[in-house]
């Protein structure tokens, strides 16, 4: 497959970069289970758009928890840097497709709504930090991803002037729906925590891959 040509590579992280959403999918249930509260069925699905600090919150006034905002915060960043350090793992193509653009001299970013502590020590541990000039992270950019400013500032950073020359490499429906809507070139890259959506993240995108040995050069 060929992509249509670009300067600048931007990066979600989960599930897109690593195969790490799982983590995602009952970690707030594990920490209301041990604050004694019951996670309601539709917990995940209400979640899934908010950055870790919107998170908090809606934990906080949907459960009534005593903690603050930024205890709780805290608290499931806590959680999620003990299972990332043992789970989280890298998709299958990605270190071979970020040497090869590194080579063709394009400069890269990573976005991502998990926060620096956990995002940093994970894309370190994997190796992957030396492919990237930029991390920005929803919570220290007080955004979240139903905008696009997280993409324009990472953009950015690296040097560019977004959309133009750019490229997004995203799993999430709602983040391709954003991307869309403000004019970048999209790439969809699947992951099963969004395969209820996949058919209409194909429709949306630019592009859609499996994996990313299918944007590699023979």
């Amino acid at each position: 497959m060929q992509l249509k040509p670009f300067s600048v590579a931007i990066f979600d992280m989960d599930g897109t970069v690593l195969d790490s959403m799982p983590i995602w999918d009952h970690l707030a249930d594990h920490f209301l289970l041990k604050q004694g509260r019951t996670p309601k069925p539709e917990l995940r699905e209400a979640l899934r758009a908010l950055n870790m600090k919107a998170t908090a919150e809606y934990l906080k006034e949907q459960y009534a928890l005593l903690q603050t905002g930024e205890e709780i915060a805290h608290a499931l960043n806590v959680l999620a840097a003990e299972e990332y350090a043992k789970k989280a793992g890298l998709k299958p193509g990605i270190i071979a497709y970020l040497t090869a653009l590194q080579k063709k001299g394009v400069r890269m970013a990573i976005a991502t709504a998990t926060d620096r502590m956990i995002a940093l020590p994970t894309l370190q541990r994997l190796g992957l930090m030396k492919f990237f000039d930029a991390l920005l992270t929803c919570t220290e950019e007080g955004v979240d991803k139903n905008t696009p400013e997280i993409y324009m500032r990472a953009a950015r950073a690296v040097g560019a002037n977004p959309p133009k020359g750019c490229v997004v490499f995203e799993d999430a429906l709602h983040c391709i729906r954003t991307l869309k809507k403000s004019g970048f070139y999209t790439v969809a890259v699947k992951d099963d925590s969004a395969a209820y959506a996949w058919k209409e993240i194909c429709e949306i995108a630019d592009e859609h891959i499996d994996s990313y040995d299918e944007l590699l050069e023979e």
